[in-house]
């Protein structure tokens, strides 16, 4: 099982690896392979972090929210440590 970090990665990567649009938690469940639980719970940190903004509010069951969106600070963030951990290794 993986944490709550490597989920919120996995939901990172797959944001900003694809348009940059809304996602519903069906989308996101269905390209991660992840529960809808898992997800929730990274979304939630993502969302406090504001890594990530939910533009539809409205959960549709059984996630907690309708859509989120990358946020400009979460992709810069996410790029910067995705660049200084490639060039560590």
């Amino acid at each position: 099982m993986e944490t709550l970090e490597e989920n919120a990665n996995k939901v990172m990567l797959a944001l900003l690896g694809t348009e940059m649009r809304p996602y519903s938690g069906e989308e996101l469940t269905m390209q991660l392979e992840m529960s809808p639980q898992e997800l929730n719970r990274a979304v939630e940190l993502l969302c406090d972090q504001e890594m990530l903004a939910i533009l539809e509010e409205t959960p549709r069951d059984p996630y907690s929210f309708g859509a989120v969106k990358i946020t400009e600070k979460g992709k810069k963030t996410f790029l910067e440590l995705k660049s200084e951990t490639s060039c560590q290794t």
